[in-house]
């Protein structure tokens, strides 16, 4: 798990970068922000972002770049909680181990995190269609 405080630095210059202002949407949505790069090749001397989640990256130069990349992310990730939440319903009883208390717990945890994605997208069709 990484920082809130880091998490937030991270967001900050992020939107510094893009222009984007999408912080109530991301917070406890359950995509943390790991690091954020900037990679110049010495050769060609162009450069991009790398920005680090907990569980990928992406890479943009611009704007435009950063709404479509992170809106793909984000859509993938949503994906995965739908997976997670359909494969917790279908193999509830293996989760019996861990009492009814745990299996209730997950079950908000991803109901949250969904609710969460899905308005991270709309922000971001939102962007999209600004630009």
């Amino acid at each position: 798990m990484y920082s809130k405080s880091s998490n937030y630095e991270i967001y900050n210059k992020v939107s510094e970068i893009t222009g984007l202002n999408f912080k109530t949407q991301i917070k406890d949505c359950g995509i943390y922000l790991k690091d954020l790069h900037l990679i110049k090749d010495v050769v060609s001397n162009k450069s991009h972002f790398l920005l680090g989640f907990d569980k990928g990256e992406i890479k943009f130069v611009t704007k435009e770049d950063f709404i479509v990349e992170f809106h793909n992310y984000v859509l993938k990730s949503l994906n995965g909680l739908k997976e997670e939440f359909k494969q917790l319903n279908e193999n509830e009883m293996d989760y019996m181990m861990f009492g009814p208390n745990e299996i209730y717990y997950k079950h908000e945890e991803l109901g949250v995190h969904t609710q969460k994605h899905e308005r991270l997208l709309e922000k971001f069709r939102k962007f999209h269609k600004e630009l």
